[in-house]
């Protein structure tokens, strides 16, 4: 006690024991007395109370007392400092309260996220499970564990024997389990779960229980199942679009619809190919027929309204119109190409005929004037222009 209480013997012996108990414990402290004199039997008795020692510091002790087998009005009692056991339990309070708050957290986020855990004991099938499992499926929650067939009795009858052979080799194998399956709710509709799952062992190696997640994945596929569709119709419609396209990223080729590859020659093994290594190949000319002259490379924005001179495997030339949408900046953009074969061979038939007819008439002394029907002029020949 000396050593307890900071006090020498004379200190100790000159004060009541009561005097060394914390003030709002001593209540209790002559309720545990009184209560210790009325007992008829010698057991021994216990309870826990606080001490200040000299220097002003709180003890927390154990104060045990047992009744003289000889004398009943003597009691033994024994004083043993609690502070380590107290510090303990300080500290298991702490964590105690610590892990409500998390697991208070954890259950909304899953609640939120649509994610529940559960844990099955291999042995017996027996499935442990947070209540959000159930509220997944718009089933009440179970307080006691449930037999694994609970669940697999509304797994969609297509997907029951993938899961049950996927549990199988997790359960044979150790190896992570993992699932997507549609079950059924109590609307009557049928959720995408995924599955994922762990075998527990013990120290020993022997398999006891496997744990894992399930989330609630209905939105996601049918985002995905939306998507594809889509995807899908998009394909279907570049593939058959009456024009030429390409799709450049960083100026390099990433996709070409079958006209595009069909006009240009392009094989599969062109994706990834630099605009400028698939352009420089072929004439191109602007809007005034006049051809594209750049040292640098080639930009996509080069090839706004430019026309491009293209032999094919027959060694007929084709024309086709070019058009380029770029985004900013011009790395990434959309080429079209339409043919225009026809309408640049009339273009260059009319050209041919406009020049013979130039020659025929420069050869007439006389000025000459050829209008249309609203007596536009079209073309005159040297001697009127020598005139003026």
């Amino acid at each position: 006690m000396e050593q307890l209480l900071e006090a020498k013997q004379e200190l100790l012996l000159k004060f009541p024991f009561s005097q060394w108990i914390y003030p709002e414990d001593q209540d209790r402290y002559y309720h545990f007395l009184n209560r210790l004199k009325k007992q008829n039997n010698r057991m021994q008795q216990s309870i826990q109370l606080r001490l200040v020692s000299t220097s002003g510091k709180m003890i927390p002790v154990i104060l045990s007392c047992v009744a003289d087998p000889e004398d009943p009005s003597l009691y033994w009692t024994s004083c043993v400092d609690n502070t380590v056991e107290q510090a303990y339990k300080h500290e298991i309070q702490v964590i105690n309260r610590d892990l409500i708050r998390f697991k208070t957290r954890l259950d909304l986020i899953m609640d939120q996220s649509k994610v529940a855990w559960w844990s099955m004991e291999i042995a017996s099938g027996q499935v442990t499970c947070g209540t959000n499992k159930f509220t997944l499926l718009g089933l009440p929650a179970q307080p006691e564990p449930v037999h694994y067939t609970f669940f697999t009795s509304l797994v969609h009858p297509e997907d029951l024997d993938r899961i049950n052979k996927a549990m199988e080799q997790t359960i044979r194998y150790g190896i992570p389990y993992e699932a997507e399956y549609r079950i059924r709710h109590t609307d009557g509709s049928y959720r995408w779960f995924r599955d994922i799952g762990f075998v527990d062992t013990t120290q020993t190696g022997d398999k006891t229980h496997v744990s894992g997640l399930v989330q609630d994945i209905t939105l996601i596929k049918n985002l995905s199942q939306r998507l594809g569709s889509e995807v899908r119709r998009y394909k279907v419609l570049f593939s058959n679009l009456p024009v030429g396209l390409l799709l450049f990223k960083n100026h390099r080729l990433v996709m070409a619809n079958p006209l595009a590859r069909r006009y240009l020659g392009l094989a599969r093994k062109d994706i990834g190919m630099h605009i400028d290594s698939i352009f420089r190949r072929f004439s191109i000319y602007n809007k005034f027929h006049t051809p594209l002259k750049t040292e640098s490379s080639l930009k996509c924005y080069n090839l706004m309204n430019h026309i491009i001179q293209i032999s094919d495997a027959d060694h007929n030339v084709r024309y086709y119109q070019l058009q380029a949408i770029c985004k900013d900046p011009s790395t990434d953009c959309i080429v079209s190409l339409e043919d225009i074969s026809e309408l640049e061979k009339n273009r260059q038939l009319v050209e041919k005929s406009r020049n013979t007819l130039q020659l025929f008439m420069d050869n007439i002394p006389e000025p000459v004037i050829i209008t249309d029907q609203s007596g536009s002029i079209i073309q005159v020949n040297d001697s009127l222009l020598r005139l003026y």
